[in-house]
């Protein structure tokens, strides 16, 4: 650890911090500096190169084309296209172009013992101005945080556990959301040339399994018959599942979180199959490209959960 320290500095140390939670419970969560691990991903020579970058007008700073022609890689999809379309109604400074710098969040439960008592979940992220060959590489991931097990906690319900597990979150994100309100100059080199822009990074994809979608938009994790609403996306009951023509509503973030807010409608967020948890992504005001619909329009169904053991 010495030598990487003298390598690295104390910017890149993880710290180990002490953290009382809402229900009481004190634990210790190891935190990165997330803002020294973007720097680190920015300056990687094995990342930063022509045929890694991913530009969707093709340049650095230029915006998207206002039509495609297919859907690609992430530059092609909505979240993004939205997030840079609000990004260009602001006055670049000068003749300095935006760059928006698209952050991935992933997270899934590790095993640290062979009975499985004691799992860690690493929260990590990785730069969306990277294409997908590249994304799929160890090294362009950053982990932000871990966020400890509290299976050894005494809760009264399961909705206090997963607070817990809000908390420990708020805590872990918090760096992004305050790297989302700053403006930072960058120069980047591409096809010979150095291209000066000024990077605006937003958060706008978590990747888990369906359990841990489910526990960051604080669904029920529950899809048996008795469970009401079966969908962490939008408001189709259970029971008309098997109807294509149902005229269903995207969930949005900011009414769910009017419901844990209001003590006296318990009874209609548990109708909703949602927990009475006030949701990290919605206190820390992650916008996610500007729509409505915050976290519960960035968990994209993955293949284990959703095609192989789920829809298809």
């Amino acid at each position: 650890m010495s030598h990487l320290e003298a390598k690295y500095g104390d910017l890149c140390k993880p710290v180990l911090e002490d953290m009382h939670l809402r229900s009481g419970i004190t634990t210790q969560v190891v935190v990165n500096n997330a803002k020294e691990a973007i720097f680190q991903l920015l300056t990687d020579s094995s990342l930063c190169k022509d045929e890694n970058w991913l530009f969707p007008g093709g340049t650095p700073g230029e915006p998207p084309p206002k039509r495609i022609k297919r859907y690609d890689d992430i530059d092609t999809g909505t979240q993004v296209r939205k997030a840079w379309k609000k990004l260009i109604t602001e006055a670049p400074p000068g003749d300095i172009p935006y760059l928006l710098v698209p952050i991935i969040v992933g997270y899934d439960k590790a095993q640290t013992d062979k009975l499985g008592k004691l799992p860690l979940e690493p929260l990590l992220f990785c730069l969306g101005i990277y294409n997908q060959d590249v994304r799929k590489r160890a090294e362009a991931w950053k982990i932000l945080g871990y966020i400890s097990d509290q299976s050894s906690g005494v809760y009264k319900d399961s909705d206090h556990k997963l607070q817990d597990y809000h908390d420990i979150l708020e805590k872990l994100l918090k760096p992004l959301r305050d790297l989302e309100q700053e403006s930072i100059y960058w120069e980047i080199e591409f096809e010979g040339k150095k291209y000066p822009v000024i990077l605006k990074f937003q958060l706008l994809l978590c990747i888990s399994d369906t359990p841990g979608h489910d526990r960051c938009c604080a669904r029920m994790e529950s899809r048996s018959l008795k469970t009401q609403g079966i969908c962490r996306v939008c408001d189709i009951p259970t029971l008309c599942c098997d109807d294509p023509h149902y005229v269903y509503q995207y969930t949005q973030a900011f009414l769910i979180q009017e419901l844990v807010d209001t003590k006296s409608r318990r009874d209609t967020l548990k109708a909703v199959s949602y927990k009475e948890v006030k949701n990290a992504f919605a206190r820390l005001g992650f916008e996610f490209g500007g729509g409505l619909r915050g976290i519960h329009g960035a968990v994209p169904g993955e293949v284990l959960h959703v095609l192989q053991g789920g829809l298809l």
